[in-house]
């Protein structure tokens, strides 16, 4: 498995987004609250680096604020970057050890290859379909300790299936 390129990532990024990165991390750091960079920057720090206008970290649920049916996210934005905090939902669930040990370069947590897969899978979007097969292609993980990593944790591997044999050129 290979480990987290933030530098890499963050050189095609706009040098607010990759403040953004420092500064919420710091934020969440500073709070007690468990946190790993995920969405397209992660995906950059493991395979090619694309363009992205925000900032996604998987949260553990002390992140929240809850008051009665109303959930508030401690945090936003840094500046004019959107900063998305996805909280572990059902479908998610399997994904919580990841928080009390994820990759690190630097300060900065990341979330492991074989777990940001599984988030794309289940959000189901073609540019998460196309980062799946960014990782894939790019050796981020091994194909079949991943897909074993996935059935393992209860997540569905046909997409997975299907985009490894796209990623394999097939």
């Amino acid at each position: 498995m290979k480990k987290p390129d933030l530098a890499s990532a963050l050189g095609v990024t706009s040098p607010d987004i990759a403040n953004a990165v420092r500064e919420a991390s710091r934020f969440l750091r500073e709070r007690g609250v468990r946190h790993a960079l995920c969405g397209g920057i992660a995906v950059g720090a493991y395979a090619r680096p694309r363009a992205t206008k925000d900032v996604d970290f998987l949260v553990g649920e002390e992140a929240f604020q809850h008051h009665g049916l109303i959930v508030v996210p401690p945090l936003s934005a840094v500046g004019n970057v959107a900063v998305d905090l996805v909280s572990l939902l059902p479908s998610l669930g399997a994904l919580a050890p990841v928080l009390d040990a994820p990759e690190h370069d630097g300060d900065i947590p990341v979330v492991p290859p074989q777990a940001l897969i599984a988030m794309k899978l289940v959000a189901q979007r073609m540019q998460d379909q196309a980062d799946i097969v960014a990782l894939l292609d790019g050796g981020a993980v091994d194909p079949d300790e991943c897909r074993g990593w996935l059935v393992e944790r209860g997540f569905d591997v046909a997409m997975f299936d299907r985009l490894l044999e796209k990623a394999r050129g097939h």
